[in-house]
């Protein structure tokens, strides 16, 4: 399992490395995919943002400032984190 996505794992408590070996294998499996769900998600979320401020900025630069800050508030929207 990619480092990040572990140590994510660990911090929202799952208990990793507490059962049989088969059972950890199916777990980290699971939480990968999972994770990398997420980041696709966030991806297509983004991307929209960006073609967006692409088509109305007149300033790159201020475009993909815009960009990044409407793009982790619209992220923490559309997953309920605040």
């Amino acid at each position: 399992m990619n480092e990040k996505i572990k140590a994510l794992a660990e911090q929202a408590s799952f208990r990793l490395g507490q059962s049989t070996a088969a059972n950890n294998a199916h777990l980290d499996q699971q939480l990968e995919e999972f994770a990398k769900l997420i980041v696709q998600e966030c991806s297509a979320e983004c991307q929209q943002i960006a073609f967006k401020h692409a088509q109305v900025d007149g300033s790159y630069a201020a475009g993909k400032k815009a960009g990044a800050f409407e793009c982790e508030a619209r992220l923490r929207d559309y997953f309920g984190i605040r």
